[in-house]
């Protein structure tokens, strides 16, 4: 790994512990390419945390001129976080107020859960989970407020029957409308009267949202890192954050529900990444309750491999199709057979959105279509 992908990985975390202060000024010690430590933190969208850590470091390892142009990217990022998170208490309250129930997925809700403060984690789009009752007053409040579908409205009961998200757009703004923490296809059952009575309000910047209790937060972050093959460290860095504030009686509701939801497996990985790239204190958690390490030890060498070392096969990974790719990452994190190939035979045998309307040829080769680019994908 080098200095500068370190310095970034033990910037992101908040609080700095004492060690970890500690490891920061050696790692400055031995020199650093600053250009790379600003790219890499942009890339992985760990700007408002790195920096603001970065500016509170009494090192004269750091060039003024660095220090400065750190004040600079702190401010600007802490302040675009800021403005997404009043955007979405704001349309959180417009929701609220047309007696709609939702959830914040994501966003505002884990940066004040995992970071204490809004300011320190940047995100895109603004998730809310809401009851499949609610979805056409939702999507008319949306409409009615200028956004604009980003799909065939057409389509609408389509993509519900798939539990897959309804996208908005204005301008830069963006909004997905959830009735399931998942597509349907990945298979992570969690039950709806659980999630919605375990919901707390928290105060964001002035705003009382609704948002997931901490273990079903946690559950449903380990399974978006692994649907995505945890390509981007910011989002085991939120499971680290989580983890540090968890208490015991949270973690065995999370075991639990990671076991009602076959989901052992997925979490273990996520735990396992937070250790060893996170440096995350796990010792008061009893891992081996979700299974044995070593079921997830060639899933945690490719993460770490892939992010510390991302130029490695690079000519092969760029024939792939990286949809599947993630696929079948995301295959290899479930401990049941079942949903493994409950996972391909949904996606092989279910058309798609872009199905919908097409000549009935269209229906009838979806399935050959599929597995002609899973064998593709293994030939590279």
């Amino acid at each position: 790994m080098s200095p500068e992908t370190e310095l970034v990985l033990c910037l992101c975390r908040t609080p700095l512990t004492r060690q970890t202060r500690d490891r920061v000024q050696s790692i400055l010690n031995s020199g650093m390419d600053w250009d790379i430590v600003f790219a890499q933190a942009g890339r992985w969208e760990l700007e408002p945390a790195v920096f603001s850590n970065l500016c509170s470091i009494d090192a004269g390892t750091i060039p003024d001129d660095v220090r400065a142009r750190a004040e600079l990217v702190a401010r600007e990022s802490r302040a675009v976080a800021m403005s997404r998170s009043l955007f979405v208490c704001d349309l959180w309250t417009r929701f609220r107020s047309e007696g709609i129930e939702v959830i914040v997925v994501k966003g505002p809700s884990v940066a004040v859960l995992a970071y204490d403060d809004p300011s320190l984690r940047t995100f895109s789009d603004a998730d809310f989970l809401l009851r499949e009752r609610d979805i056409d007053r939702a999507v008319a409040l949306l409409l009615a407020e200028g956004y604009g579908a980003d799909y065939d409205q057409k389509n609408q009961q389509i993509l519900l029957r798939g539990q897959h998200a309804l996208e908005f757009s204005s301008g830069g703004k963006k909004v997905e409308l959830h009735t399931a923490l998942m597509s349907r296809h990945l298979r992570l059952d969690i039950d709806d009267a659980n999630l919605w009575n375990s919901t707390r309000e928290i105060d964001c910047l002035g705003t009382r949202i609704r948002v997931m209790s901490t273990p079903h937060l946690l559950i449903y972050l380990c399974a978006h890192g692994a649907k995505h093959a945890w390509y981007n460290p910011r989002w085991i860095c939120d499971v680290a954050q989580i983890v540090d504030r968890l208490s015991a009686a949270e973690f065995d509701s999370a075991v639990a529900l990671a076991n009602r939801t076959h989901a052992m497996k997925i979490v273990l990985l996520a735990l396992v990444l937070s250790r060893d790239l996170m440096k995350s204190d796990l010792s008061r958690l009893d891992l081996g309750r979700l299974g044995k390490e070593e079921k997830v030890k060639k899933l945690s060498a490719h993460v770490i491999g892939a992010l510390i070392e991302p130029d490695v096969s690079a000519g092969s990974r760029s024939r792939r199709d990286p949809r599947l790719e993630t696929l079948l990452f995301y295959t290899r994190s479930r401990e049941r057979f079942i949903d493994k190939v409950a996972t391909f035979a949904t996606l092989a045998f279910v058309p798609s959105q872009r199905d919908a309307g097409s000549a009935p040829i269209r229906w009838v080769t979806h399935p050959f279509r599929i597995v002609a680019q899973a064998l593709r994908q293994l030939a590279v």
